[in-house]
């Protein structure tokens, strides 16, 4: 038989008014109050790693569900009874040493904030800063930690095969949801019969767009997605202007863009 080729795009990242303009109060009211919103559900935080240190997180009223934490014995540091599960896949993008990499880059430990900061939007508790009280969508929520994305100017890409290992990894553990605040540009169409790209060699396909689209159809798990950083001004490399990014193409994907203006558009009346 005729081997496929796969090709696969270099992932990088992509991200005071969101939790009215998303109606969080309203779902908060509903749920019985802020304090128990997300009780009970995992969230899979796929990016630069979290800070296990980072006030938001240091919620003592949560116990670790049955089964967890879930990381390498050297990693366990990074987990707490929030943060659940640790895990980091920069040892897959370049080798060990020590030019292409920083010290413990290759552990769970967000060198860059990115991740802290998603994480934080997510599932982060209240905490006081000199803007104010800061409070994540969903404060009772359990963290997952997935770091795909290493040093700033070292390992600031990722790769296909890593948000892959990473979306399976999320999918094992057990995971409610999978946050995805990353993107590339969705250069191939989304196969949704499944394995066309796979079986002719002459069909590209998406295969992290296919892995996203597997863990809510075959698995249930909720995955948003960033519909990413084109809009404006599209990539310098691709006629990206307006386009969704991967794996946000996939049907199944939650996609979310930004807004500017707490505004809602009426479709139906357009």
């Amino acid at each position: 038989g005729v081997a496929a080729v796969v090709r696969t795009p270099k992932f990088k990242l992509m991200l005071n008014e969101a939790a009215d303009l998303i109606q969080a109060p309203a779902a908060w009211a509903a749920l019985g109050g802020e304090p128990g919103a997300g009780a009970g559900i995992k969230i899979g935080i796929i990016d630069t790693g979290i800070d296990p240190n980072h006030p938001a997180f240091a919620d003592e009223s949560l116990a670790s569900p049955a089964g967890f934490p879930k990381a390498r014995p050297e990693d366990l540091a990074f987990t707490s009874n929030k943060i659940i599960v640790a895990r980091s896949y920069v040892a897959m993008l370049s080798s060990a040493l020590p030019e292409f990499s920083r010290p413990d880059d290759f552990s769970p430990r967000d060198r860059i904030g990115h991740g802290t900061a998603v994480a934080m939007i997510a599932a982060g508790g209240s905490v006081t800063s000199p803007q104010g009280t800061l409070t994540g969508i969903a404060p009772q929520a359990y963290l997952g930690n997935y770091k795909i994305f290493g040093s700033a100017d070292i390992n600031d890409f990722s790769s296909g095969d890593a948000v892959i290992t990473a979306i399976d990894d999320a999918v094992l553990d057990g995971m409610d949801i999978i946050s995805i605040s990353f993107g590339a540009v969705a250069q191939y169409p989304f196969d949704e019969q499944g394995d066309g790209c796979f079986a002719e060699p002459d069909i590209l396909c998406d295969p992290v767009a296919m892995a996203a689209q597997s863990a809510m159809e075959e698995w249930g798990v909720v995955v948003v997605a960033a519909a990413g950083n084109a809009g404006a001004r599209g990539e310098q490399r691709f006629p990206a202007l307006n386009s969704i990014a991967t794996p946000g193409s996939a049907a199944a994907v939650i996609t979310v863009g930004a807004s500017a203006y707490p505004r809602v558009i009426d479709f139906e009346r357009m």
